[in-house]
Order: structure tokens, then sequence, then C-alpha cells
């Protein structure tokens, strides 16, 4: 899956978990978006999880700081 297929996907879980329209990029962070607390950050990791059929390792979770950060964890997964 390409980079831009997954930021598709994620653009999409994030407007769920967000409750709103985000214009995400790469290097989209929680200082981009107000409601990205903690709580909604899990709720976030859940939906990837779910979406792409994988369970993040609690050091993968700890290292996220941006959408890049996600969108390299995921294609880790989808390689293995």
């Amino acid at each position: 899956m390409s980079d831009n297929e997954i930021l598709e996907k994620l653009a999409l879980l994030f407007k769920e978990v967000f409750k709103e329209e985000i214009k995400l990029s790469a290097s989209t962070s929680p200082n981009d978006i107000g409601s990205w607390d903690s709580l909604n950050h899990m709720i976030l990791i859940k939906r990837i999880e779910e979406t792409f059929h994988f369970e993040f390792d609690l050091f993968d979770i700890v290292e996220l700081r941006n959408v890049e950060d996600i969108i390299n964890t995921i294609q880790k997964y989808s390689n293995a």
C-alpha cells in the first residue's frame, strides 16, 4: 500500500475521531488539531489497528509524533 493510499484512509479516520474536516499531511501533529488529546489519541490508535489489521507495539505508540510516523508504522506492519 502506498503512502498516499494510507494517508487517504487516515484522513477518513481522523475525520471520524476528531469530528472535523482536517487537511491531513505527513507533518500533521497533535499541535495542529485542538481535539487531539490523550483520549482521542488512543481512540485513533484503536481505529487504525482495526482498519489496517494489526496491533501497535507500546514502543511504537510512544514514538508517534506526527502522521508521517503513523504512516511509517503502518508500512512496517504491512510489510511484516
